[in-house]
């Protein structure tokens, strides 16, 4: 081994190092692989910092630059799987100090992304969420110093298998790459063949004390099964269908001898999970159902932590400012914005301002509030259901006209007539969308494949951050989301019987006598027989009903002339065909615009937070509402485009190649 000037490299004794690499992995003496593994960390820590140097957010002082949320997908897609190569093919032992100087440079770009110092804004809950995969609640920056175990395990598991013959369940016997002697008695004559039964004991068993593979399994898999034991439970340590229970012997392969196609992703598939119910229970057991940090967990889904994957294209652009909020959210931390204004005051009545910006956002403030976010979701559904090929209608007073039959409805109709504001009359139902051709499901009658088809009249619903909504006893299947969707059906529900009570107290009477009216009936005209709750949460959570109609647009879309255009072999975004493609353009479009605008609503409000409760009381009762909401310019053509945030057409431009920021 030599220097970058030709010198030849020696080790801790003095000693001249030899060894070789073979297709870039060092073998040969213990400090010549230590050596080599630490240039290749010197190049990452260098290309790194390159990295930092050049998206330091600092930089680009354009506010349309999202060179946070660029500098984050590199992180992590990319930058932080670098040392995998070497941790799967070297002892573990060998690539601890390698894997740990890896961590700590990802580390520095994560709290330059974040803008903040981690180590002492965040909390031990949020920093083992961080190290969890986001389908998991987590943020998926998995540390090379904890996955080195489960790569090397993985390497070993679907490589070495293929040295030597092996018949398969059919008998047949495919020839090994490396079928010569010495392999075959480390291995053994037979090892693999069908059916497995402890394929590594002859290695494990005739195995030298410095035998490299043999004693990196039995370390890796015991730290392995040791981590995996002290987050799980007595039910998952007696499973023995999970990967990670078999006995040494029988690593890489399932009881009854199957493998999978990633031994890796398997294994830690299964510790994550376990890490991911373990930490779910600790956040129950240790913080109040009023706690912040609780709430992030509980009203977490996967469309509202669809922005931690969504690079900044027309749908799922971040600025700068709004990704730290996004992020304090999603963990339930102390938003970064505020932090210099926390104990200050707003609004009427004075509240101080808290940590997270929860009560600033909950707070009855001028300007349109929460209900500029409700518009935008009600365009952007209203957009989907157009590329579905379905026509909807926003906030249709006269939905119920031939659902209702005279005189009832035509007193009804001149109660609306008589009012100055329809929507908000005493006796108004005005759904947000009335939907015409949505589908039922299949034909009940002379069943050919196709669907039927009906109206569908939906109701939007924002949840702000506060106890009414988030202190509850939260679980699996009682999300907030669909508890708050709950209370909507329960609200229409009681909006038609008071309908029947006022219009057609002929037939009902006073409500006692449980007879259906015909307002009450009506609902039985639409799909569903109710309303179609879809409703939307501080951290982008969102109710099962609105995930099921965003599938069902999906499909229509698929099949109509968007789908028709979306070729798999052409575009790249998602496997599966048009269906797939959509349905991930759907759900992103919808959990980054929730995100996002959920920010935007806390940061519009900064200017009411003042240093007296005077002060505050004052500026509320100032400032007025100019309903003009947040602008959204044009971006890529598509569905989509009108929904593109404003200052997207800048970051076109900073692509092409336009420079905003500072040398």
């Amino acid at each position: 081994m030599k220097n970058d000037d030709g010198t030849p490299v020696v080790g801790d004794n003095n000693e001249t190092l030899r060894g070789l690499d073979v297709c870039n992995i060092p073998v040969g003496t213990e400090q010549y692989v230590l050596k080599t593994l630490e240039k290749k960390l010197k190049k990452i820590i260098e290309t790194n910092k390159k990295i930092a140097k050049l998206m330091d957010p600092g930089r680009w002082t354009h506010p349309d630059i999202p060179a946070r949320q660029m500098l984050w997908l590199l992180i992590s897609g990319c930058l932080q799987f670098k040392p995998d190569y070497w941790l799967r093919h070297l002892h573990p032992d060998l690539t601890e100090d390698f894997a740990s100087g890896v961590d700590e440079s990802i580390h520095e770009l994560v709290q330059m992304c974040m803008g903040i110092n981690i180590d002492t804004s965040w909390s031990n809950i949020a920093k083992e969420r961080a190290r969890l995969p986001v389908r998991m609640k987590g943020l998926g920056l998995r540390e090379a110093t904890d996955r080195r175990f489960s790569q090397f395990i993985g390497g070993a598991a679907q490589s070495i298998i293929h040295l030597i013959n092996r018949q398969d369940k059919r008998n047949n016997t495919i020839e090994g790459r490396l079928h010569i002697p010495c392999i075959v008695n480390m291995l053994g004559e037979g090892s693999f063949d069908f059916p497995l039964e402890s394929p590594w004991e002859q290695m494990l068993n005739n195995s030298r004390l410095n035998h490299s593979i043999a004693n990196g399994i039995e370390q890796a898999w015991s730290h392995l099964q040791i981590n995996f034991q002290e987050v799980t439970d007595a039910a998952a340590r007696d499973n023995d269908d999970l990967l990670v229970n078999q006995p040494v012997e029988q690593i890489g392969f399932h009881s009854n001898g199957t493998m999978p196609k990633s031994v890796t992703r398997d294994i830690t598939m299964e510790i994550e999970s376990a890490r991911s119910t373990c930490l779910g229970k600790m956040i129950i057991n240790s913080l109040d159902n009023d706690d912040y940090e609780r709430w992030s967990w509980e009203g977490w889904n996967k469309i509202g932590a669809s922005f931690a994957t969504s690079p900044p294209d027309g749908i799922g652009m971040i600025k700068d400012t709004e990704w730290r909020s996004i992020f304090a959210t999603y963990l339930g931390q102390p938003d970064p914005n505020f932090a210099s204004l926390v104990g200050r005051y707003f609004g009427k009545k004075g509240r101080r301002l808290d940590p997270f910006g929860a009560n600033l956002a909950s707070e009855c403030l001028p300007g349109g509030g929460f209900r500029r976010i409700h518009n935008f979701i009600q365009s952007l559904v209203q957009s989907m259901m157009k590329v579905a090929g379905i026509h909807s209608e926003k906030e249709a007073v006269n939905f119920l006209l031939g659902k209702v039959g005279a005189p009832y409805i035509n007193n009804y109709v001149d109660h609306l007539s008589s009012q100055a504001g329809r929507r908000n009359s005493p006796f108004a139902i005005v759904p947000d969308l009335h939907v015409f051709g949505y589908p039922a499901g299949k034909q009940t009658v002379n069943d050919s494949g196709a669907t039927d088809s009906g109206e569908a009249f939906c109701e939007i619903k924002t949840m702000q951050p506060n106890i009414t909504n988030y202190k509850h006893n939260n679980n699996s299947t009682n999300k907030p989301a669909n508890r708050r969707a709950d209370k909507v059906i329960s609200q229409y529900r009681n909006k038609f019987k008071k309908l029947d009570k006022e219009y057609a107290p002929d037939v009902v009477g006073d409500g006692s006598s449980n007879i259906v009216g015909p307002f009450e009936a009506a609902q039985s005209q639409f799909i569903g027989g109710q309303v179609v709750p879809l409703i939307v949460g501080a951290f982008g959570d969102v109710n099962t009903d609105f995930e099921n109609m965003l599938r069902t647009l999906a499909k229509l879309a698929a099949a109509g002339e968007e789908g028709m255009s979306i070729s798999p072999l052409r575009n790249l975004d998602k496997k599966g065909g048009a269906f797939a493609i959509m349905n991930h353009q759907f759900r992103r479009a919808l959990g980054v615009s929730i995100v996002r605008d959920m920010a935007n609503h806390k940061l519009s409000r900064l200017h009411y937070v003042r240093a007296t409760a005077e002060d505050a009381r004052y500026t509320a009762e100032a400032n007025h509402s100019d309903k003009k909401g947040w602008s959204y310019g044009s971006g890529r053509s598509g569905w989509y485009s009108k929904h593109t945030p404003g200052g997207y057409a800048n970051f076109e431009q900073f692509r092409n190649g336009n420079f905003f920021g500072t040398l």
